[in-house]
């Protein structure tokens, strides 16, 4: 059984573990359901109220990490897609960033690469494929993720 989140009245939620044990979830706003290991929480930003920030709970009630971002994805495989500002990264199973914070689209793809997009020093909207040490698979030199896709389907299948 996957753990669940339950409700229990305005900013009150539990997660319900494998085994049925309800794990209390405080000081959050919303907790989303899990989908695979992780559920997303949103509590208000430290700094400004009006804003909202989101992190990460695991199927035992515990965070992934104390860090919070503008906002979070659910996980694609091993990796949850973050994002602060107008930029984005991914974090792994371990609460851990995974890559620089220099590209405004970040998208897992197939054997620990990453679909990346990010605008150069001149303005140009560039879109590349990099692995985890962020060394280039396929250069930033394309117009669209589609063409990374194309590209990469020829060297890496």
């Amino acid at each position: 059984m996957q753990a669940r989140i339950k409700n229990k009245g305005k900013n009150k939620y539990v997660i319900i573990n494998c085994f049925g044990k309800e794990i209390p979830v405080e000081n959050i706003d919303a907790l989303f359901q899990f989908k695979g290991k992780y559920a997303i929480y949103r509590i208000k930003d430290p700094n400004n109220n009006n804003m909202r920030r989101y992190g990460y709970y695991t199927e035992t009630g515990e965070k992934l990490t104390d860090k919070i971002y503008d906002h979070a994805d659910n996980f694609i495989g091993k990796y949850g897609v973050i994002k602060n500002g107008g930029m984005q990264n991914l974090i792994n199973e371990n609460g851990n960033e995974v890559l620089s914070w220099n590209y405004t689209f970040v998208e897992p793809f197939i054997n620990n690469t990453f679909i990346i997009n990010y605008y150069s020093e001149d303005g140009q909207d560039l879109w590349g494929l990099v692995d985890l040490d962020e060394n280039f698979i396929i250069p930033p030199d394309n117009q669209s993720k589609f063409e990374v896709m194309w590209k990469a389907r020829k060297i890496m299948m």
